[in-house]
């Protein structure tokens, strides 16, 4: 459900963005979210009850701080690699900050009682492919979203509004397929899925790499197709992968680092598929030939990126883990006090974890320790109480 929503979004947003550039100007994209974020403030103060957890964590100023000047440094140093070159003193002045920020980053959390990085979830083979497989796959698609809308819009002439309709040929695959990953997890097992799923993202990107001069639309077509299956079976896939790595008690902080690794692989990945591009192209990016010379090497690598996913997936993660999903598609099960899991889940050490979390999730959320419903959902691998 949630990838369904959020590709309903990614669908309308380069169309909608379309519209409004077309209309008013470039900053129109910006203002826009400001009612949609007052309007989300409104229902999330109308509509959602308020919880407390008594085991809150402090927040890691500290951890906060490092992370972020590390992920700073990175950028801006490859960023400004159209600039300065990469042997340059401002290049490895700011790459250099970047590995001392982020190994202090590391010897920090390590030694943090409240860490904003639990570092032991990353001894999970399982957990860390999954990590690695979002920061591979977004890297490659953020350089999709850049560079294949400014061929459009700088080399085709298309408008802001015929680019983005243009992306509906990708988005609406991802619409129909990301409904159904969860089944296709059921059947086939989530570490196929997300294998099948990157490889098709893989070649999808590289049909750009293709793309040249005198390319027609429609020469683009199978790329977005493909890159829309392959996102749209592979995202669910991997998120059940790593939340199924993880005690259900600690699901909170598991899916923000995974979140986050989703958004160090768009930045990262953006920035040095950029420089790529620009050390590619024999002049200025905004001359055409040169663009498409550089967005050729950009995607040729980008494409590596998601294939490089779909290995990683098939050699490092543990054949069979999770089968299929860590929790059952579609049951809901009803747990009264003083009663056991059926049976067949007596044995399941998986199952046993997460039903003695369940009084803990309960308590949490400030429900009385009576029977309890829960629906398992069959898409990301995690359960509602």
């Amino acid at each position: 459900m949630w990838a369904t929503i959020a590709g309903f979004g990614f669908g309308l947003g380069p169309v909608l963005g379309g519209a409004l550039i077309e209309a008013f100007d470039w900053s129109a994209i910006f203002w826009v979210n400001v009612p949609i974020g007052l309007a989300g403030l409104l229902a999330t103060v109308t509509h959602v009850r308020e919880s407390r957890d008594p085991n809150a964590r402090r927040l890691d100023l500290g951890g906060a701080a490092l992370a972020s000047g590390a992920l700073f440094c990175l950028t801006l140093g490859l960023v400004e690699t159209d600039d300065h070159s990469w042997t340059s003193a401002f290049t490895l002045a700011f790459l250099g900050a970047a590995v001392a920020l982020g190994a202090a980053f590391l010897v920090f959390e390590a030694r943090h009682h409240e860490p904003i990085l639990p570092l032991e979830f990353f001894r999970r083979r399982a957990y860390t492919i999954a990590n690695l497989d979002y920061c591979l796959m977004y890297a490659a698609l953020a350089g999709v979203l850049f560079f294949v809308s400014l061929y459009f819009q700088n080399v085709k002439g298309f408008s802001a509004l015929e680019t983005g309709f243009s992306w509906l040929t990708m988005n609406v695959p991802f619409i129909l397929v990301s409904p159904f990953a969860g089944r296709l997890q059921g059947r086939f097992g989530s570490r196929r899925v997300v294998v099948v799923g990157a490889l098709l993202a893989g070649l999808g990107v590289l049909d750009f790499a293709l793309l040249g001069l005198d390319s027609p639309f429609l020469q683009a077509v199978p790329g977005y197709f493909l890159v829309g299956v392959g996102f749209g079976s592979a995202v669910p896939a991997i998120s059940a992968v790593a939340m199924g790595a993880i005690e259900v008690e600690r699901a909170g902080v598991a899916s923000g680092v995974l979140n986050t690794a989703r958004q160090v692989g768009s930045a990262v990945g953006l920035a040095a598929l950029g420089s790529i591009a620009t050390a590619a192209a024999a002049g200025s990016l905004t001359k055409p030939d040169n663009f498409v010379s550089g967005m050729r090497a950009a995607m040729l690598v980008a494409g590596a990126l998601a294939l490089a996913a779909s290995v990683l997936t098939l050699v490092g993660q543990p054949p069979g883990y999770p089968a299929r999903g860590r929790l059952r598609c579609g049951r809901t099960s009803v747990v009264q006090p003083g009663k056991g899991p059926p049976d067949a889940e007596r044995s399941d050490p998986v199952r046993q974890n997460e039903r003695a979390a369940i009084p803990e999730v309960a308590k949490a959320h400030h429900d009385p320790p009576s029977t309890m419903r829960v629906q398992e959902d069959e898409d990301v691998g995690t359960f509602l109480v």
